[in-house]
């Protein structure tokens, strides 16, 4: 008798550290989240403030390879208040040290989106490459559109899929 109940209590204990670790990683997730969209709203405020300057976003790169090249978000959108860390997801699986964990959307280098115009995206989580790298935010990509919104994307965008392959 006194064995089936410590096995009880034992199952019991077992099954409560399993839901004290799933709500751990919840919200740890929604921390992550957070951050991660804090973090592409200050990538459209020094956005805004390039487009005044020069009337259209910047020619930047898809993906650079590292944070010294010209055409680099973080080199282009310094002088107008942009870290380089705020070019990188904290839910991100990614080497911290990548210049960015996001890809540009290159299709809008030099333009300016028109006004009352459907928004697209401009920037998205570099995991959305391949279908074979978990998403970071529990099933979803977050990315940065046109009109300075943040959305959660379940798909990538149909022009980067196989991309990454």
């Amino acid at each position: 008798m006194k064995a089936a109940r410590m096995r009880g209590l034992l199952l019991l204990g077992a099954l409560l550290a399993l839901l004290v670790a799933a709500e751990y990683v919840t919200l740890s997730a929604v921390r992550e989240g957070r951050a991660c969209r804090a973090h592409l709203s200050r990538v459209w405020a020094a956005l805004e403030a390039y487009q005044e300057r020069w009337g259209h976003f910047p020619a930047a790169a898809f993906f650079p390879q590292d944070g010294l090249a010209r055409d680099d978000l973080a080199t282009l959108l310094g002088p107008y208040g942009l870290a380089p860390e705020y070019l990188r997801c904290p839910a991100s699986g990614l080497d911290k040290g990548v210049a960015s964990h996001f890809i540009w959307n290159s299709a809008w280098n030099g333009r300016r989106p028109d006004p009352g115009a459907p928004a697209e995206w401009l920037l998205i989580e570099v995991e959305a490459l391949s279908d074979r790298v978990p998403r970071p935010h529990l099933f979803f990509y977050q990315a940065l559109f046109t009109d300075g919104s943040v959305r959660l994307l379940r798909t990538p965008p149909s022009e980067l899929v196989g991309r990454g392959e």
